[in-house]
């Protein structure tokens, strides 16, 4: 399936496939899109699971939860984690309301998230790793900053027992990979 974007829309966005669904953010929307397409898609008002109510948000991660989807983005200034809840009924499965799950201190914006293991979120920011803990609610609750540098965190992946991370600044100017241990 090709995902295209509407002239209506800018073009800051991505996907990525999380619980099995492809999701798209587009500025402030969030869509999900259909899988099983052999044609070209373009986001439609039947797809938009989420809209931010502040039009210069800027979605910039998913991650799987236990009983939901976590969308991360910022304004440029504060940084949030959302949810959308996973709501079945039957044997139909439907994204229904979002909410905010955790802000980042004034100033410090989300670059990624991830989530590992079922219990842990890597959040990397403008100002470097935090890791969260997600509870059996799938509420997140984060600790302080695990590294600075001048860039803070573009990625974050778990594998092991370990976060591994990727900054574009992180020795003498250079890009680099932090290891954080999860343990």
């Amino acid at each position: 399936a090709c995902l295209t974007s509407p002239k209506s829309l800018k073009a800051r966005g991505f996907i990525e496939v999380v619980k099995g669904r492809l999701m798209a953010a587009f500025d402030a929307a969030v869509y999900e899109i259909p899988l099983h397409t052999t044609t070209a898609v373009a986001p439609t008002a039947g797809m938009l699971k989420f809209t931010h109510p502040n039009s210069t948000w800027i979605w910039t991660g998913f991650a799987e939860g236990t009983n939901g989807i976590f969308m991360a983005g910022h304004d440029g200034t504060t940084g949030q984690i959302y949810k959308l809840t996973l709501n079945t009924a039957g044997v139909t499965t439907a994204l229904t309301e979002s909410a905010v799950n955790a802000t980042m201190p004034t100033g410090e914006i989300i670059n990624a998230i991830t989530t590992y293991l079922g219990r842990f979120m890597g959040i990397c920011t403008n100002r470097g790793l935090r890791v969260g803990q997600i509870d059996d609610n799938g509420d997140v609750s984060y600790g302080p900053l695990l590294f600075t540098n001048g860039d803070g965190g573009r990625c974050v992946t778990g594998f092991d027992r370990f976060f591994w991370v990727g900054a574009a600044n992180a020795v003498d100017g250079f890009a680099g990979l932090y290891r954080v241990d999860l343990g």
